[in-house]
């Protein structure tokens, strides 16, 4: 789809989450309370309407990928038996796809006109993802209530130029930090503080430096795929970038050849120069081998996911004790970093075809809502994007972290995920060719930058 290449306007507050049109506080009170019908009489405010159309029984399909995971296949098991029981007559099927074609799969069912009512799409534009749809997908906007909001985490990678007062097309769920995790035993075997982790660009190369001079790897990841390279601009940028400069960076105002990318590519680029990678980094697949190497204490720092089954707390815990692992969340140039990226695990979409709208509206408010981020934390160990949402006292310490400090901080969806797929694509693979030391880092992106151009 064509994206119109403009700079959504400024609009976002000290929280992180974009900022809605401010109306006049009597006006606002009136609307939320819905007085404003002259004298003293009260009416209920008019329901949000949202998609429409079809009949509200039957069998409602479903796509996602992530039940291939037993954590969300436990939890969605529960999250579609509420939504049943709460509505006699209808039936779910759920079909789990495989992610490397789900972008083909779901392109395949526009064409057709035949698929599910709801599918589970990424946030923002890379992958299958919500925006890279949006032109075959129904507009959710007119359902969208004011709790919706302020409560759910991510509206702003689901709306028309990221701009949550146009289009919305689906509502994220669960909470996907880009995180980088640290064991605390290499760190004190090295001589470093286990619970002063790195903070700056200076000081994470200050840390590498010293676990190198004790022989152990500081950083691990497997780059086969590409992804980590990705994952490390989207760790690094905040440092560089601001929140406005990444929604810049995506639109085309600014150019993948200003100094701040290049900055931060190169101070990646640097560490594997150094050698403060494994020898395999550019054959070792992302997964399972790579977090399987840092679980089993290998090295010591790795960039990864905050929540789910992959490359997360969830097998670091396992294999190294979650008294050992410690998590870094962004790192800053001088201080503090600009923001902290992360976002919805993904969100959920109707596609334009399906005949059922207005049950698969009040699907998607269902899997979306408290009570279901509640079940998936629960039963699947996914943090939750719901606000109204705790996870409690028992939980492991680096998700009681992460959720606190992404709660309380600015943040925004991994700057990578937002680039148009073809300019994602673009620089994995010419990252991979600047690691073969077949290209320099200038060289390579200034062909990002050219599919950029050409992507319009």
């Amino acid at each position: 789809m064509s994206f119109p290449d403009r700079v959504p306007r400024s609009r976002r507050p000290a929280s992180g989450r974009p900022a809605r049109k401010v109306l006049p506080l009597a006006m606002a009170a009136c609307l939320l309370a819905a007085a404003c019908v002259g004298g003293d009489e009260k009416s209920p405010a008019p329901a949000a309407a949202g998609p429409s159309g079809g009949e509200m029984t039957g069998e409602l399909v479903v796509w996602d990928w992530d039940s291939a995971q037993e954590g969300f296949k436990k939890a969605f098991e529960q999250i579609d038996a509420d939504f049943v029981k709460a509505h006699p007559g209808v039936t779910i099927k759920r079909t789990t796809q495989p992610f490397p074609q789900y972008a083909e799969l779901m392109q395949a069912t526009f064409t057709s006109k035949e698929g599910p009512c709801v599918a589970e799409l990424l946030a923002a534009r890379s992958g299958p993802a919500v925006l890279r749809f949006a032109d075959g997908l129904v507009p959710l906007t007119s359902g969208i209530t004011p709790e919706m909001r302020d409560k759910l985490n991510g509206l702003d990678v689901a709306s028309a130029d990221f701009d949550v007062d146009k289009e919305v097309y689906a509502l994220p769920f669960g909470l996907q930090p880009q995180v980088m995790y640290y064991n605390k035993k290499l760190f004190a075997a090295a001589g470093l503080d286990p619970e002063q982790p790195p903070k700056t660009y200076q000081e994470l190369e200050a840390a590498a430096k010293a676990l190198k001079a004790k022989g152990i790897t500081p950083f691990g990841g497997g780059n086969k795929e590409g992804f980590l390279s990705e994952w490390w601009f989207s760790f690094l940028w905040p440092g560089t970038g601001s929140i406005q400069d990444s929604y810049d960076l995506a639109i085309g105002k600014i150019k993948f050849t200003d100094p701040r990318v290049v900055e931060t590519v190169n101070r990646y680029v640097g560490f594997i120069k150094a050698g403060y990678f494994p020898p395999g980094l550019a054959s070792t697949p992302s997964q399972p081998t790579a977090p399987d190497e840092f679980a089993a204490g290998k090295q010591a720092m790795f960039v990864g996911l905050g929540s789910g089954g992959f490359a997360s707390y969830v097998p670091f815990n396992k294999g190294l004790g979650a008294e050992n692992v410690g998590v870094i969340e962004a790192v800053g140039a001088a201080g503090a970093p600009q923001f902290l990226p992360g976002g919805p695990a993904s969100t959920w979409a109707i596609p334009e075809y399906c005949d059922k709208q207005s049950l698969a509206w009040e699907y998607i408010k269902h899997i979306t809502g408290a009570q279901a981020q509640r079940i998936l934390w629960e039963v699947g160990g996914i943090m939750p994007g719901h606000r109204d949402v705790q996870v409690g006292a028992e939980a492991p310490p680096q998700v009681q972290t992460m959720l606190a400090d992404f709660r309380a901080a600015k943040t925004l969806y991994p700057p990578h995920g937002l680039w148009k797929p073809e300019v994602d694509s673009d620089f994995i693979r010419q990252l991979q060719l600047v690691i073969a030391g077949e290209k320099s880092v200038d060289d390579a992106l200034a062909s990002v930058q050219s599919t950029q151009e050409r992507a319009g």
